[in-house]
């Protein structure tokens, strides 16, 4: 922990999966549901807009209108040189609803469609 903020170092091989779940635990909320994400382990840009752009009834950073009951995290490496992963995460609602709209879900969409 650096000044209050979760340090994962891009050369851990395990630690896509460390962030993703620290932001998306295995139970309980996630990561910054009370409505701030500076001690999140996202960037100063992301936790700005999450902060700035909060959406009505539903969590920002997983776009939740409800709690999810487990979550699935899978990775994939980053091309050659390129130091890191992707971090893929899941999250089930149940009676297999997953809420994936891999199409429009980005935090950064000018007008996120809601969850469903």
């Amino acid at each position: 922990m650096v000044n209050g903020r979760i340090i994962v170092s891009n050369l851990d091989p395990n630690g896509g999966t460390v962030v993703a779940g620290i932001l998306y635990p295995a139970s309980g909320p996630p990561c910054g549901t009370g409505g701030k994400y500076d001690s999140c382990p996202v960037t100063d840009g992301l936790a700005k807009q999450l902060d700035a752009n909060p959406l009505k009834q539903a969590e920002p950073l997983c776009r939740c209108q409800n709690s999810y009951q487990s979550r699935t995290i899978t990775t994939e490496a980053l091309p050659p040189g390129n130091p890191g992963v992707i971090a893929h995460v899941v999250l089930d609602f149940g009676a297999g609803r997953t809420g994936q709209d891999p199409g429009a879900t980005s935090i950064y969409a000018a007008s996120p469609p809601p969850c469903s």
